[in-house]
Order: C-alpha cells, then structure tokens, then sequence
C-alpha cells in the first residue's frame, strides 16, 4: 500500500544583509512568528514605494503605527522593506491605506529601517474581529512565554494551540502545529535516526479538537492536519464524518479522495478497503491523464460502494 506522501518544504533561513536574495519562503505559524519577532505592531500602510536594488524587485511600506503589541518603537511612523520575489503584493491586501498587522525585526546593518520575520506571512491583513482574535491569542502566548516551568509553559502552548484552532480566523494557525509531523509535536531523535513525538495529546484535548472536526463544513489542508492529530484514537464519529464527505468529494478532487480513503482504511483495518486503497496508488504511474482521471474516479467509487 502506498501511503500519502507529505511534503516537507525547505524553510528559508532570515537574510543576513536587509536586500539579500531569498527564496520563496513558506507561511510561519503565529506561534514562531511570536516567538521570532522583536515587533509587533497594528499600523496603517500610508505609501508603498516599488523600485529595484541589485536587479531584484523591492518595496518599502511605510506604517503610521496604531499600537505596539510586542517591543518597543519610539516614531509614530516606520518604514518596513518588503523583498517582493512574488511581485503581487497588491493581491495580498498592501495598499495604500491598508490596516495590518506587522512582525518585524530592525535591520542590524540599516538604521531605523525594519524586515518582515516571515516574507510569506510576516503582515496580516484582518477585518476588525480577526484582529481582535489575533491579538487575544498573542497576549496569551506572551503570559504562557513568561512562565519559567517548561513542562507547565508546553502543556499550555498546546491548550493554546487548539484554542487557535476552534477560532475560524487562526484556525490554521493552531492546526498546523497540532499535525503530528510538525516541529512541535516531534522531535528528531539523533540514536534512532527518526522523528518521535515528543508530545501526547490528552483525552480532553483530542474531544476538542474532534468537535472542530465534526463542525466543519468544508474540507481542507486544515483539516487534514487536525485529523492526523488525532489518529490512533477512538475515532468512529471521525470515521463517520469521513464517509459522508468523502461520498460529497467533486471527481476533480483526488488528493482529497486520496487523503480521506487511505485515513478510513487504515483506521479501520478493513482488508478490502485497504486493498482499493493499493489500487489507487497504482493508479498514479498512469501517463494519459484523461484515462487517470476516470480510473482513479472509478476506484474512489469503488471505495464508496464499500462504505
């Protein structure tokens, strides 16, 4: 049986120099973006100024700054360089007269001059009750930052963690950390060569996370990651959910259709479902496309059928 593979993307390490070339980064959690960055501010974009430095494209926003939630800054107004390897960032929301919210660090090497922690998602952009759930949520993670008892400070990040995820507006922010193959529930064991899970989820904590799985009204990587939280456990009204979404999964789908039988079959041990499940992964060493897609159509089917 071929098991769905996870992709690990390669992080990119924060530039030494402000303009230094960078490759595309990945989203950082609100956890490590805390936890990262010497600011954070809620400020006003007042100008977005576009122009190229050693032929790569850069933008400087300026902010008039609405409240400093972490550290400290002296000037009403700061300017944060953007390295904009997307070139897009009118997409995502920056601006003129945009509200955000900002993690930042000052430049070692330029005076009174700020970068973004995280290039993909250091700014967030977030109507009036995302910003108030936003700032809610680092308040607490600053109080639970500040307690000297490790072990107490770790379950409580976890408590956290899941309160991010049973808000809709940090909902990734929470489910990306509780998926048992993130940096936070596992850690690499050097004698073993392998990751083990430094962090056991409790009873009370996996109902929790059960409930924002059942209430869920749509499917996606999010729910991928908070249903492999809690695999291995008593997982039948999961199982439940699975089946009726699955039979609900548009043809086009098929990662989806992949993620969701390979979970219900392993789950449950059934022989005949894992032996569709073997058939499927087959499947994807077809090369005309057209036939793949009816194939693997017809094999989810068959899977259903089997419900």
């Amino acid at each position: 049986m071929k098991s769905i593979v996870i992709a690990i993307t390669i992080l990119c390490s924060l530039p030494n120099q402000l303009f230094a070339s960078t490759c595309p980064p990945s989203p950082t959690p609100l956890r490590q973006l805390v936890n990262s960055s010497e600011t954070i501010v809620i400020g006003q974009v007042l100008s977005v100024e576009e122009f190229t430095q050693e032929f790569y494209n850069r933008i400087k926003v300026t902010l008039d700054i609405e409240q400093v939630i972490q550290g400290r800054i002296k000037t009403k107004t700061i300017d944060v360089y953007m390295d904009v390897w997307f070139n897009s960032y009118r997409e995502h929301g920056v601006l003129d007269g945009s509200r955000l919210m900002a993690f930042i660090n000052l430049s070692e090497e330029f005076q009174s001059v700020y970068f973004p922690t995280s290039y993909q998602n250091g700014y967030k952009f977030l109507n009036d009750s995302a910003m108030k759930s936003y700032q809610r949520r680092i308040k607490e993670l600053q109080a639970i930052n500040a307690m000297k008892n490790e072990k107490r400070r770790e379950q409580l990040t976890v408590d956290w963690l899941i309160r991010c995820a049973e808000n809709p507006h940090t909902r990734w922010e929470g489910s990306s950390e509780l998926a048992p193959y993130s940096n936070f529930m596992h850690a690499f064991d050097e004698e073993k060569n392998e990751f083990i899970k430094k962090i056991q989820l409790s009873d009370s904590q996996k109902q929790r996370i059960e409930k924002i799985i059942l209430n869920s009204s749509e499917f996606t990587y999010v729910e991928m990651e908070l249903i492999d939280a809690i695999s291995g456990w008593n997982n039948t009204k999961i199982y439940q959910w699975i089946k009726q979404y699955l039979k609900s999964v548009a043809p086009q789908l098929l990662y989806q259709k992949q993620f969701l039988m390979h979970r219900l079959a392993i789950g449950t041990q059934r022989d005949e479902l894992i032996e569709v499940i073997s058939e499927f992964a087959e499947l994807a060493f077809e090369n005309d496309e057209v036939k793949w897609q009816k194939e693997m159509n017809a094999s989810a089917s068959k899977f259903v059928s089997l419900l």
